[in-house]
């Protein structure tokens, strides 16, 4: 937002700084649209880590050579479903 000079928020009237703050309505209440724009340049609070979430459903699939156990129950269906056809 370092481009912008003399920007000035629709909801507001206030110009926009850089970084953003929070301005504040004539009524004192924080205006939203300022408000987003402070939360949008925060860093996220929690790391993502697909690398993590991918190895953790992966996990639950069968390899390429793993057939189901034959002792397992059959799956369940409707009336007249048959799991082996």
């Amino acid at each position: 937002m370092s481009d912008l000079t003399n920007a000035v928020c629709f909801t507001c009237g206030l110009v926009i700084e850089s970084p953003p703050r929070l301005s504040r309505l004539t009524n004192g209440q924080v205006c939203p649209a300022c408000r987003e724009r402070v939360l949008a340049e925060l860093p996220p609070a929690l790391p993502n880590r697909p690398s993590e979430a991918a190895s953790t459903s992966e996990s639950r699939l069968p390899s390429a050579g793993e057939h189901p156990s034959e002792d397992a129950e059959p799956e369940s269906g409707p009336p007249g479903w048959n799991s082996a056809s």
